[in-house]
């Protein structure tokens, strides 16, 4: 009776989003490349690990670069104080040694990136904005550059799946040399893992592990075996296997549930407060990392969705809000930013209940049940 009583009463809901599981029920569509060609659809991101010394300046960073065809990644350490962010600079070059390296391996010299996805991070205007807009005008319809909008990198999906691999990658290293020294007796004083020592180990060992959903090493996926028109269509035979057909909004590439579904017009939801000051914790433990998107606190405050701008292309759903007597709001959200309450007319029928049930408790209001 106590949980009937608080799935029906949208106030005393917790202020977070539904946890995802993972399986059939909860996942959505695949992020499908397109053309079957290397470089075709990049994700990047940039993710904090703890500092690590490397000829006399500390980096706290690691800039990540995928081919969502191939899978094949490239890991470029970004080292900066407090007084020169944005490492724009540091995300142009690992960039341009992305490419060079696909260009290599595939034998291709003229291959060109078709398009890149990113979050709106401060590393992806500046020098690398620029370096964009050149490559843009030297070649026509080539480096489309899109970003995810909001705090969360829920457009993203691939650089932030890939990210969660590396970092095992580089947890399960870190326990071996952890292993060795516990072996040798090595002074606490003198441990130091340096992970830039080892980023080259890090990208050798993911690019020569077989993936899962293109059935290859991305290593031998990026040099055309096999070819790329095959590997297209093991991602979408995959994504058809796991996924099936499912009525989401595909450009929200996270595992979901209805609870998350696709929003209309009418239903009732929180906006996400975002935690401004932070910057992220430089950490092995993503968990840690403290950025202003982790977590999700939303509003006590119930809004409804007045607007929906359906997805188009690489852009994902927004929706325009207003108060409940129709005033909008200024800006737009993207869904994982809103927590679903109820639709309108299950909550005005809850109001009507809740009206019947004061009445029943003489006036008590709702304390006698709790």
């Amino acid at each position: 009776m106590i949980a009937s009583y608080f799935r029906d009463k949208p106030d005393l809901q917790q202020h977070r989003m539904p946890a995802s599981h993972a399986g059939e029920k909860n996942a959505v569509s695949a992020v499908i490349p397109s053309p079957a060609v290397s470089l075709s659809a990049v994700f990047a991101d940039t993710f904090f690990l703890a500092p690590s010394l490397k000829k006399k300046k500390v980096y706290k960073a690691c800039v990540l670069y995928i081919c969502a065809l191939t899978k094949y990644v490239h890991l470029e350490p970004a080292s900066f104080r407090n007084d020169d962010r944005p490492f724009s600079t540091t995300a142009r070059d690992g960039c341009i040694r992305f490419i060079e390296k696909v260009r290599q391996l595939s034998g291709i010299d003229d291959l060109e990136m078709v398009k890149i996805r990113t979050d709106g991070g401060s590393e992806w205007r500046g020098e690398f904005k620029t370096w964009i807009e050149a490559q843009q005008a030297a070649h026509p319809n080539m480096y489309t550059h899109t970003m995810t909008s909001g705090s969360r990198a829920s457009g993203n999906s691939v650089a932030e799946r890939t990210i969660a691999s590396v970092r095992r990658l580089i947890g399960a290293h870190f326990r071996s040399v952890e292993a060795d020294w516990n072996a040798r007796n090595v002074a606490p004083n003198q441990r130091r893992y340096n992970w830039t020592d080892y980023v080259q180990l890090y990208e050798d060992r993911y690019n020569n592990n077989k993936h899962g959903t293109i059935r290859a090493k991305p290593i031998d996926a990026v040099a055309g075996d096999p070819p790329y028109a095959e590997l297209q269509m093991r991602i979408i035979v995959r994504a058809a296997k796991r996924y099936g057909d499912r009525q989401v909004d595909r450009h929200i590439p996270t595992k979901t549930s209805h609870a998350n579904r696709v929003l209309v017009i009418g239903d009732l939801v929180r906006k996400q407060t975002f935690q401004s000051g932070k910057p992220g914790r430089s950490t092995l433990q993503a968990k840690d990392s403290n950025k202003a998107s982790f977590g999700g606190n939303f509003s006590s405050e119930i809004f409804k969705v007045a607007r929906v701008n359906a997805a188009s292309g690489n852009k994902q759903t927004t929706y325009v809000l207003s108060d409940l007597d129709d005033n909008e709001e200024r800006g737009t959200w993207i869904r994982p930013q809103l927590l679903l309450t109820w639709p309108i007319e299950m909550a005005l029928d809850m109001q009507i209940r809740a009206k019947l049930l004061q009445r029943t408790l003489g006036g008590g209001g709702n304390r006698g049940l709790l």
